[in-house]
């Protein structure tokens, strides 16, 4: 696909024209691109060149640029709230009065142990503290650290219902982490759509949003940024599928989601994959520079654009399938998808 530069949201755009040269007016992926390019505006221009071009080679020639710049270490995001993953996923910590809550584990034991729990040990927590190890959904990337870190205190792993018998499905060593089948986990804590977790002072409420995989399990919570109460919206599944099926369930996801984060007043919005919600820039930025404001504060209308980019970009991905065009992301890594 073809691009010509247009000025738009106060930032310099590509605007997609079609091998046809159409332009966004007359061709159907191009409009999907150009709404996703509209709704990130200045705020989230990278993550929307990402999620609408995934996987494509320019996606990982941009994504390579962007890591270049900003380096991921143990940071401190919010009082209670903490990033320990890696480069390429994401681990998050939220802290309790009674412990941990740890959303995602990274791909094996190894990555678990040098990001996880070394990280929580250099920002001055302790990883036995972990009681609750959410698994948002069930790719080895997110939950091949699971059981490791469950043995160091006995921590409860939860899951949704359709995600746990993806991670079963994958004992015969298809389409999960490559550690094989030592590391795939067995729920403790089964959670369903609207469901909470309450640990010391902090509540989690799941929902389920299939999609990405069946049972994605996205989550409204809140966080304290110097004292003050802000309400975060974790999405957890970000990759866009390249199936029909899995794609109408991913845009039908994403729009009752934001939903449910607007009626909450979520100002924040995150996921696990730190290039897909601008972690990658912000995070660093925490850790390099101690900005007077938390970037990662965007207000609800910023939530609002960050699932606009993730709806339209989906929908780009549903035109080039109903035009008979190749996905984007056919070339996918052997990995699982973010």
């Amino acid at each position: 696909m073809k691009f010509q530069k247009i000025w738009a949201a106060g930032i310099i755009g590509l605007l997609p024209i079609s091998a046809s040269g159409q332009t966004a007016a007359q061709d159907p992926v191009a409009a999907r691109i150009n709404e996703a390019q509209t709704a990130a505006g200045a705020l989230y221009g990278p993550v929307q060149q990402h999620l609408c071009f995934i996987h494509s080679p320019e996606d990982d020639a941009r994504l390579a640029a962007r890591r270049k710049i900003s380096v991921l270490m143990p940071t401190k995001v919010f009082d209670n709230f903490y990033y320990v993953g890696a480069e390429e996923v994401a681990s998050w910590a939220l802290t309790t009065g009674k412990g941990i809550i740890l959303f995602d584990t990274l791909d094996n034991p190894a990555e678990a142990k040098t990001d996880i729990v070394e990280g929580l040990r250099k920002l001055g927590l302790d990883p036995t503290a972990i009681k609750y190890i959410v698994v948002t959904h069930g790719h080895g990337d997110h939950f091949g650290g699971a059981n490791f870190l469950k043995s160091l205190a006995g921590a409860k792993i939860v899951m949704s219902q359709a995600d746990a018998a993806l991670v079963e499905s994958q004992k015969n060593g298809s389409g999960g982490s490559r550690g094989g089948k030592d590391l795939i986990p067995e729920p403790d804590l089964i959670v369903a759509d609207g469901q909470s977790l309450t640990l010391g002072d902090a509540t989690v409420t799941f929902h389920i949003t299939p999609g990405h995989t069946p049972g994605t399990l996205s989550s409204i919570f809140k966080v304290r940024d110097r004292g003050k109460a802000h309400t975060l919206a974790f999405w957890g599944g970000v990759g866009v599928p390249d199936k029909e099926a899995p794609l109408a369930q991913y845009v039908q996801s994403a729009d009752s989601f934001a939903r449910l984060a607007a009626s909450e007043g979520a100002d924040i919005a995150i996921t696990n994959h730190p290039h897909a919600d601008m972690t990658l820039e912000w995070v660093a930025q925490l850790h390099d520079s101690h900005p007077v404001s938390n970037p990662l504060i965007v207000g609800s209308a910023g939530v609002a654009r960050w699932f606009g980019v993730i709806k339209a970009c989906a929908q780009a991905q549903q035109a080039r399938l109903t035009a008979g065009l190749p996905p984007e992301g056919r070339r996918r890594r052997t990995s699982p998808s973010p």
